[in-house]
């Protein structure tokens, strides 16, 4: 593999874990800046409400004072001057936390809460903010700066019939206060965030090198691998999980391509030494040609001739070998079997004088390429013809098999039979059997021909044999019938 193509995959690798870990953690930083915005807001709304409501409490508990009237030794009377009203506001009302009362009249300062309060509204810039705001005849609620927080404000004006002083009951809240309260709990939680995002992004980018490790395994191995090498592979995790699968699948391409190299290279070397023969032939022959004797060119032509037709022959098998793999190479259709075996008959007697018989005819229609299994079976008939002599016995047959579901086609030949030592070599591409080959014409594709359409059928090749008894050769694929068998 070129350097520049694994540098590349290597700096993708990087990126992969990088865009993992950033997009975990961009996640991660979003989910908790929009729950402490939302938290925060929440509260500073919660915060308003509630300031709200105890000033509105007051302002009622002042109402309520004014109703009630004053307490004496002679019993309840109303209040007759302001200064009453708001000495008795003064003295009933306890101030909450961050809450402070006062009580002016006329402009000036006459009653403030005893001890100490959260705020001072007898600190002069309050109280021209609270004349500057007040109004006889409303309530006024402000919000005003003291000692640089934030001070909400209820002027309320308090006047008694037949006292023409002007009082307010001026109720404070330090809401300032307490947003700030609020601020750092928020200021807290950011950092909080901060170092929580930070061990995450640690945390993550071990976990997301461990979780990567099998690819990087698989990133190595494809490294290593060459045409030269394909054995290495990758370990395979017991996880179980999507990663342990893509290096199990991995391992499962290299182990094809490994068999695919080693049959391209064994395919490569036999049809070389096929080619050889007959191009050293003709070359051999045509190196030693006679040009000015019409015989010897007579017979060098004829045998050139020979020759490049056996090359062509040879070129043609080695294609449709080659094709084989291919997914059109098998164009399903319905095959009547009887009609089948019939046709070929009728083709296959033709090639020698022999015995032509049937053994067994079905009558079932199947789904498949007529095509391929015609030429199989004429394949295997030739194949009968070359190890047979005149008068021996080749039949032909079909059947099917309602157990294993599968469709039987076959060849039969009364000729010397099969060694077991032969069994596998015959079906390899360019094998002939040890004996009973030599001699034989044929290129020694023909049963790897026979073997290759059986295998696009999902089916195989059997061979049933016993030395000098005859051979037969049986198609077995899976049955897809489109009919009952016929009676």
């Amino acid at each position: 593999m070129p350097n520049a193509t694994i540098s590349r995959l290597r700096s993708e690798s990087r990126t992969v874990r990088a865009r993992m870990l950033a997009a975990m953690l961009a996640f991660m930083t979003a989910g908790l800046i929009i729950a402490g915005s939302v938290s925060y807001s929440l509260q500073l709304a919660a915060l308003n409400e509630r300031v709200n409501s105890d000033l509105l409490q007051e302002i009622d508990e002042l109402r309520r004072v004014s109703e009630r009237g004053v307490v004496t030794n002679a019993g309840v009377s109303p209040h007759i001057t302001v200064d009453s009203l708001l000495k008795t506001a003064m003295q009933s009302g306890i101030p909450a936390g961050y809450e402070s009362f006062v009580a002016i009249i006329d402009g000036k300062v006459r009653y403030l809460p005893a001890g100490q309060h959260d705020i001072d509204l007898g600190d002069g810039r309050i109280v021209r903010a609270v004349l500057d705001q007040a109004s006889p005849d409303r309530i006024v609620t402000t919000d005003t700066r003291a000692a640089g927080e934030t001070v909400r404000l209820a002027i309320v004006p308090a006047t008694v019939e037949g006292d023409q002083a002007q009082g307010y009951y001026v109720i404070g809240n330090a809401i300032g206060a307490q947003r700030s309260n609020i601020y750092r709990a928020a200021q807290t939680y950011a950092l909080v965030s901060l170092a929580t995002v930070a061990l995450s992004g640690l945390v993550g980018a071990v976990l997301i090198g461990r979780l990567l490790r099998p690819i990087k395994r698989l990133r190595e191995a494809t490294e290593q691998a060459s045409l030269e090498d394909l054995t290495r592979r990758v370990e395979v995790p017991d996880s179980g999980d999507d990663v342990a699968q893509l290096a199990g699948r991995f391992n499962m391409m290299l182990d094809r391509l490994e068999l695919g190299f080693k049959e391209q290279r064994r395919f490569l070397d036999d049809a070389g030494h096929e080619l050889r023969t007959p191009l050293t032939i003709v070359r051999g022959h045509l190196e030693v040609l006679a040009v000015d004797d019409p015989e010897d060119v007579r017979q060098t032509r004829h045998l050139v001739l020979d020759e490049l037709d056996r090359m062509q022959r040879l070129v043609h098998d080695l294609l449709l070998l080659a094709k084989a793999r291919r997914p059109d190479f098998i164009k399903p259709g319905p095959v009547d079997l009887e009609q089948l075996v019939v046709d070929v008959h009728d083709r296959v007697r033709l090639l020698a004088r022999r015995d032509w018989t049937f053994d067994q005819r079905a009558g079932a229609i199947i789904v498949a390429d007529r095509e391929r299994l015609t030429q199989a079976l004429i394949q295997l008939a030739a194949n009968a013809v070359k190890f047979t002599g005149a008068g021996d016995t080749i039949a032909l047959g079909s059947a099917v098999d309602e157990t294993e579901a599968t469709v039987r086609l076959w060849v039969r030949d009364s000729g010397p039979g099969i060694e077991a030592d032969d069994r596998e070599r015959i079906f390899e591409r360019f094998g002939r059997a040890k004996d009973v080959g030599r001699g034989v014409e044929g290129s020694g594709l023909g049963l790897s021909i026979v073997s290759a359409i059986a295998d696009a059928h999902g089916g195989a090749v059997e061979l049933d044999s016993v030395p000098g008894q005859g051979a037969t050769f049986i198609l077995v694929i899976p049955m897809h019938t489109l009919g009952k068998q016929k009676s």
